[in-house]
């Protein structure tokens, strides 16, 4: 129920932009974030295909996934966090984040 309200309000965020000026939207692929390999295939199994899947699940989520240590965590972490679209500590931070990038 949480993943479906999240979903509903970020169809309303815009596009944010990378220091290269490419616009990253929530149907961007994490395919095309510049990730590792490694943090591709985690992304994969926690089925993470593009930005706005990454909004629905939790930084807790992410580091209880199995293969992933603080350097991989790290990095996708960076990565969402510099495109605009951070990865929420918990559920309720998850909800919070997705109301305050609904009304930016």
């Amino acid at each position: 129920m949480i993943a479906a309200f999240v979903q509903v309000l970020l169809m309303m965020v815009p596009a944010a932009a990378l220091a290269n000026g490419a616009a990253i939207g929530l149907s961007t692929p994490v395919s095309e974030l510049g990730l590792s390999a490694r943090a591709l295939n985690v992304l994969e199994r926690l089925q993470v295909r593009v930005v706005a899947d990454a909004a629905i699940i939790t930084r807790q989520q992410l580091y209880l996934t199995p293969k992933v240590g603080s350097k991989v965590f790290n990095e996708i972490q960076s990565k969402f966090d510099e495109i605009g679209f951070p990865i929420p500590e918990d559920d309720v931070d998850l909800l919070l984040r997705a109301c305050d990038l609904a009304l930016r």
